[in-house]
């Protein structure tokens, strides 16, 4: 379970040390100040590969590293982040580490060491509206990680002391679903929030649905089940939602009694693409953080993480937090 809510507890903060990372810094502060938690910033430069030219042409690696330049750019970063660190407020208790490593590898060699509850980094979207850049380290932390990751939107800081939370919960009534459920209670005790979204999509096409429809109709009219002149797809729909809201309600009282009657609970329940009906209820429900359980894979066709399009995880001005599975840490 993700919790936050001690000077116990470390977060750990991938940065590239790029001109457009304020928002990451400043939404780190943020959560950290929340839930009296410290930080540690972490940059990693990329290890060098140098050539040499072998017979006939081929280039081959060998292992000589140009020492002066790797030393003189770890210095700058070192200097650059330790700058970060002392712009901190001065009740936020942070460390920074440097490395010659993939960052990847050095996010997660850190947040190892330190048993951090959470690793953030974050993105940035280029002008193309489905073309997302500086993602590779954000993607791979995601997929990979044995850490919860909070992936902050690119274009502000996310406000965890002053601005009202509410938390849309992605659950798909599996294990991955559990986990992100048990994600979601933790986040949401750790900082309180205000309104949880607890939501299942149900891919059904209308004309799925339709069809289903019509098998029902047809076995009501040869005595199979129980005949319902009023029924239609309007009722079918409504009260498969019903049924699925009770198994939502039930799946997150058994992990935590409380939390339905703690905060503002709401069970949603969509038909259609994951993709689009996730954006919908984003938007109608203002969420501010979404979280989901992970599949350790990605689908041919589309970036994403298991079922749910990696489009859908990064919404504009909302944070993603990936909750990975347990038995997996």
């Amino acid at each position: 379970m993700l919790e936050l809510f001690s000077a116990h507890t470390t977060i750990v903060v991938g940065l590239s040390l790029n001109d457009r990372e304020d928002h990451i810094v400043q939404s780190a502060v943020s959560l950290a100040q929340r839930t009296y938690s410290q930080l540690i910033l972490v940059h990693a430069r990329e290890p060098y590969r140098s050539y040499s030219l072998a017979r006939e042409g081929f280039a081959l690696p060998y292992e000589e590293v140009e020492q002066e330049t790797s030393d003189a750019e770890l210095v700058m970063a070192q200097n650059k982040i330790d700058t970060l660190k002392d712009n901190l407020p001065s009740n936020v208790v942070c460390e920074t580490r440097v490395f010659r490593d993939y960052p990847e590898d050095a996010i997660e060699e850190v947040a190892r060491n330190a048993k951090a509850s959470l690793i953030m980094c974050g993105f940035h979207r280029e002008r193309h509206p489905r073309f997302f850049g500086g993602m590779s380290t954000a993607l791979s932390m995601m997929a990979h990680s044995r850490h919860p990751v909070m992936v902050v939107p690119g274009d502000r800081p996310m406000d965890f002391l002053n601005h009202p939370l509410s938390v849309l919960v992605a659950d798909d009534l599996q294990e991955d679903g559990a986990h992100a459920l048990r994600g979601a209670i933790g986040f949401c005790r750790s900082i309180d929030v205000d309104h949880l979204v607890h939501a299942h999509v149900n891919p059904m096409s209308y004309r799925e649905i339709n069809h289903m429809v019509e098998k029902i109709r047809i076995a009501m009219l040869e005595g199979h089940i129980p005949s319902n002149p009023e029924f239609d797809s309007h009722v079918y729909i409504e009260e498969t939602k019903a049924g699925i809201k009770a198994v939502l309600k039930q799946r997150i009282e058994e992990l935590d009694p409380g939390m339905t009657q703690d905060y503002k609970y709401r069970p949603s329940v969509r038909f259609g693409v994951p993709i689009e009906e996730i954006h919908r209820l984003t938007v109608e429900t203002k969420s501010s953080v979404l979280i989901f359980g992970k599949h350790h894979m990605l689908h041919r066709g589309r970036i994403s993480l298991g079922k749910v399009p990696y489009e859908a995880m990064v919404e504009p001005h909302v944070a993603t937090i990936i909750v990975p599975d347990p038995g997996h840490v």
